[in-house]
């Protein structure tokens, strides 16, 4: 019978048995698209002769009727059920749901689709499944990762056989593991005190000047003074992770008490909000500044030494105004306090900020120190300060920037870290070099074997590669373990410190792992067994079979 393809508009003659075997779908031999032929028969074909005799098939639209008793006679299907399973076996492998088996007036009927979508999508699989070349490829994929994992069961199986050998190795790797786990979990902490210390004690997360004022600021600061602006300072307060704006004024001058008269650097701070910002600075006699006390003071311990006061003794501050004068007041030494720099200590003094503005005789505040709620949105603050300061004459510096003292102890601590890292990477070397020396010097019969059996080259370069790559595996997990557990007891006992040069404040350290020295230090483990093991087992790799044999006897 006539069909035409319903995709490129190709006629031809398909038979009958063909669409019987097919349900009545048929290839395009010209587009290679798949449909149904019943419901694509041409007019010549709709009235061929033969169309009754060979496939009681009638096309009426969309459906095509069969007669069930033909069915049963020709054996096809033995029953209106066999029918519907295999209707449903076709609809569930071929993915579409628009065919429909029913019986009406004695008469089975199927409605069949035009082109079903997933028979398409299968078809062409098929096809690039059966394609020679595919086949080939996958085969070789398949040989090469059943070569690779049985490679690796057999240098597992060898590091099994060689226990002592293998313990010498785990333990060298471990300790180097561990010891680089405890160096540097040492030295994040370290980052995370001298940090948060540098940041709680004076600098806050953010700061915000006039433009200029922290390059110029120190010659002329009456000149980059900020505006009295409650209204900004709520706005600023209110972005996203900013926990608190605080003012403060800087000032200078002499402090007299008694016969003593000493020069100071002053800041006037916000005492409420300045308690918050320096949580870290400890007062180590009497008590912080407070609202009840406005005319208090906060001296450094080295200031508070040098005039040879104490909390409740009177001080003269003496002060310089912007129009060339001078003015004094009167205040009461409320506490000491020591923060992390000396030298802060030995010239510094806090008073309330309307008191530093009483003796400077002008308003507003030379910077406002922001403090994030926690320090690591102090970077997103920042750009969100300079997003909504923008345009506006203002500088908004990230405390890093201000903290000359932090920067040169991380680098100095970086640099220290990179030294233990070589050393420990070092001594893997040199450990896993040497142990896999011995271990290629006591197998080289094994090695003979192997490679007389049919083993290549390259399989026996791998196969102690492998070894070297789980030694290190291993031991940098047994390592891991091992020093995350230190690490925590060691943390829970504490190491007493002394105070670091340029400061009066000692500290109990911990060992802090972060996940991203775990894994950096693992790693480094594995790289270093693998790099250790590539010229061992390269000169396993090149013995001469009949030399390695022959030694074996």
């Amino acid at each position: 019978m006539r069909t035409q393809c319903p995709k490129c508009s190709s006629a031809y003659t398909v038979r009958a048995h063909h669409l019987r075997e097919a349900m009545g779908y048929v290839r395009c031999p010209s587009c290679k698209a798949v449909f149904n032929a019943l419901s694509s028969l041409t007019e010549e074909g709709r009235e061929a002769p033969e169309i009754g005799r060979q496939l009681p098939f009638i096309h009426a639209g969309d459906r095509a009727i069969v007669d069930r008793s033909y069915l049963e006679q020709t054996g096809i299907f033995s029953s209106l059920a066999e029918l519907r399973r295999r209707e449903a076996e076709r609809e569930h492998h071929a993915g579409f749901a628009q065919t429909q088996v029913f019986q009406a007036d004695g008469v089975i009927k199927v409605s069949l689709p035009d082109t079903p979508p997933r028979l398409k999508v299968k078809s062409a699989l098929r096809e690039r499944d059966a394609d020679p070349e595919r086949q080939l490829v996958q085969t070789k994929a398949r040989i090469s990762l059943l070569a690779v994992f049985s490679t690796f069961t057999l240098a597992l199986r060898n590091l099994t056989r060689q226990k002592k050998r293998t313990a010498i190795g785990l333990s060298t790797v471990g300790f180097g593991v561990v010891a680089m786990l405890l160096a540097s979990g040492f030295i994040e902490w370290s980052y995370e005190n001298l940090r948060e210390t540098t940041i709680r004690s004076r600098l806050g997360h953010v700061q915000v000047a006039q433009e200029g004022y922290f390059e110029k600021g120190q010659a002329d600061p009456g000149a980059y003074l900020l505006p009295e602006s409650r209204e900004t300072i709520a706005q600023l307060e209110a972005l996203p992770n900013v926990q608190l704006v605080t003012q403060r004024l800087s000032f200078s001058g002499l402090a007299s008490h008694g016969e003593t008269t000493v020069s100071f650097l002053g800041e006037g701070v916000e005492p409420a909000k300045e308690a918050e910002v320096s949580r870290h600075m400890k007062i180590v006699e009497g008590q912080g500044l407070s609202l009840d006390e406005p005319n208090g003071a906060l001296l450094g311990a080295g200031l508070a030494e040098n005039l040879g006061v104490g909390p409740g003794d009177v001080l003269v501050l003496l002060g310089s105004t912007p129009g060339g004068g001078f003015n004094a007041v009167e205040v009461r030494v409320q506490g000491l306090f020591r923060s992390i720099t000396k030298a802060f200590d030995d010239t510094v003094l806090r008073t309330s900020i309307d008191l530093a503005r009483q003796l400077t005789r002008q308003e507003g505040a030379h910077v406002w120190v922001v403090l994030a709620d926690e320090t690591r949105f102090s970077q997103a603050v920042e750009q969100e300060l300079k997003r909504v300061l923008a345009g506006e004459g203002f500088d908004v510096v990230h405390w890093e920037d201000l903290a000359e003292f932090y920067r040169k102890v991380k680098e100095l601590f970086a640099n220290q870290v990179m030294v233990v890292r070589v050393i420990i990477a070092a001594i893997i070397l040199i450990s896993i070099s040497n142990t896999l020396f011995m271990t290629v010097a006591e197998r080289v019969g094994e090695i003979g074997t192997l490679m007389a059996v049919g083993f290549r080259r390259r399989r026996i370069l791998e196969l102690f590669v492998q070894e070297g790559f789980l030694v290190g595996l291993f031991g940098g997990l047994f390592g891991l373990v091992v020093g995350l557990a230190l690490a925590a007891l060691i943390s829970a006992v504490g190491i007493p410190l002394p105070p670091p040069p340029g400061s009066t404040i000692g500290a109990v350290g911990q060992i802090h792992v972060t996940v991203e020295a775990a894994v950096l230090t693992l790693a480094l483990a594995v790289v270093a067994s693998v790099l250790a093991s590539l010229y061992p087992s390269w000169k396993a790799s090149r013995l001469v079979i009949v030399d390695a044999l022959r030694k074996a006897r």
